[in-house]
C-alpha cells in the first residue's frame, strides 16, 4: 500500500509541528527537573536551619518529590511525540510504510499516556476539590464564630 497525494502532503505539514510540540515537552521536562531538584533542595536546607517545629522542609521535600514522578510522566508523551515526528519524516523520504506504521505506533502510544495522565489529574482533582472547599468552609467558620485559627 502506498501513501498517495493528500494524505503525503498532510503528513509532511504535519511533523514539523509535531517535532517542534515534542521539543517543547522536553524544554518543559528540563525546567520541571530544574525546580523539583531546587524544592528538594531548599527542602534540605530549610529542614537543617529552621527553627519551627513544623517540618517545612519535608514538605518542600515532598512536592519536589511529587514534581519529579511528573517530570518522569511528562518525558514520554513527548518522547513519544518526537519519535512519531522522525519516523513520519523518515518514512515519508524513504517511502517506506514499515517505518510510518512504527510512526503511528508512537502516536498511539503518546495519544494513549496522554489519556491516562488526563484521568488521572482530573481523579486527583475531583477529590481534592471538595477537600479544599471544604477546609475553607471549616476555616471561615472558625473564623467567623471568634476562633482564630
Amino acid at each position: 500500500m502506498e501513501l498517495i497525494g493528500i494524505s503525503k502532503d498532510y503528513l509532511k505539514k504535519t511533523t514539523p509541528w509535531s517535532k517542534f510540540m515534542a521539543i517543547m515537552g522536553f524544554i518543559g521536562v528540563g525546567m520541571m527537573a530544574i525546580c523539583a531538584v531546587s524544592m528538594i533542595s531548599m527542602g534540605t536546607v530549610i529542614d537543617s536551619i529552621s527553627p519551627i517545629p513544623f517540618p517545612l522542609g519535608m514538605l518542600y521535600i515532598g512536592l519536589g518529590m511529587f514534581y519529579l514522578v511528573m517530570t518522569v510522566a511528562a518525558f514520554f508523551p513527548a518522547l513519544y511525540l518526537f519519535r512519531f515526528s522522525q519516523k513520519t519524516c523518515n518514512a515519508l523520504e524513504t517511502d517506506d510504510t514499515l517505518v510510518l506504521e512504527d510512526a503511528f505506533k508512537n502516536m498511539k502510544c503518546y495519544w494513549k499516556i496522554k489519556s491516562i495522565l488526563t484521568i488521572v489529574v482530573v481523579a486527583i482533582l475531583l477529590i481534592a476539590i471538595p477537600i479544599i472547599v471544604i477546609a475553607v468552609i471549616s476555616s471561615l467558620a472558625n473564623v467567623m464564630n471568634g476562633f482564630p485559627m
